[in-house]
């Protein structure tokens, strides 16, 4: 966004000035209103719950970004995300609540590789185009955001209405903490892929505790996840060892199963004691 203006004392020049505020003014108002629809898309800083720093094949990446095909590879670096393919599917797909986008709304796709080079594709959620380096893809039922190419991509965008190279916003990140809490909504992890670190409490993986209180074998014990999440989620339930289904003895790390079927209301994760659990009355677990 170009704000240099040249002012003299002619009047050609003044209503020149003038003409020019007013673009400006415009075009400052239609950046300040222009709202980035993608979730983590700063991909020199994204989001990144799973952990690893480097995922092939069909599955979740980083979060919200996922690909299809298991000779896809998705690499963090220092420069951005970096995707690419041994076959032919060098593709980093986000998809999309088909909802949130207006019928008939024409949408502009864009993304920023390392070299600085913007890419830019305009449709709609019903007429979509595909074989271009950024665009609305459909397939099936699904409506996703789509990025095809053997690249490093500094950040995506999708925007309401269209633009062209010399008009499109100037990329804002929205800030680790707003990206980390949408995706949240999508999916939360508190441990780290089941990577027991030989500790008897594993470090940084700890979702709570919990004390199991005398004639309650059935007892409801419940967790505050930190967001409100977009669905019921599915929920996996484990030790601090790794263990599915158990929690573990906090002073040593034994390990007890301990539950029948997580339940989630109002934002809370319950776990119901099972009566067999082997656990004791008045002793704290974790998990």
């Amino acid at each position: 966004l170009d704000t240099t203006l040249k002012v003299s004392g002619k009047a050609a020049d003044a209503k020149a000035t003038g003409d020019a505020l007013g673009q400006l003014s415009q075009q400052m108002v239609n950046y300040r209103t222009t709202v980035n629809l993608l979730d983590n898309s700063d991909f020199r800083n994204p989001v990144n719950q799973r952990g690893q720093t480097s995922y092939t094949g069909p599955s979740y990446s980083i979060d919200r970004w996922r690909a299809y095909h298991a000779d896809t590879t998705h690499k963090i670096s220092e420069n951005g995300l970096i995707v690419s393919s041994t076959g032919n599917n060098p593709n980093l797909y986000q998809p999309l609540d088909s909802t949130r986008l207006k019928a008939g709304q024409v949408y502009t796709a864009a993304a920023c590789d390392s070299d600085g080079n913007v890419y830019i594709s305009t449709g709609t959620k019903e007429n979509t185009k595909a074989y271009v380096p950024v665009c609305l893809y459909v397939s099936g039922s699904d409506l996703l955001f789509r990025l095809s190419s053997n690249k490093t991509w500094v950040w995506a965008a999708l925007y309401e209405g269209e633009y062209t190279a010399e008009n499109l916003p100037p990329y804002a990140p929205k800030g680790y903490a707003v990206e980390l809490a949408e995706c949240q909504r999508y999916y939360y992890q508190s441990w780290d892929g089941n990577a027991w670190d030989g500790k008897t409490v594993q470090t940084n993986a700890i979702m709570g505790f919990l004390v199991r209180q005398a004639f309650a074998p059935s007892r409801l014990y419940g967790v505050e996840l930190p967001v409100a999440m977009r669905k019921t989620p599915t929920i996996e339930f484990y030790s601090t060892r790794g263990v599915a289904d158990a929690v573990s003895l906090y002073d040593d790390g034994t390990q007890y199963v301990s539950r029948i079927d997580p339940v989630y209301w109002n934002n809370k994760v319950f776990i119901p004691g099972s009566a067999n659990s082997g656990l004791t009355s008045y002793t704290v677990y974790s998990f």
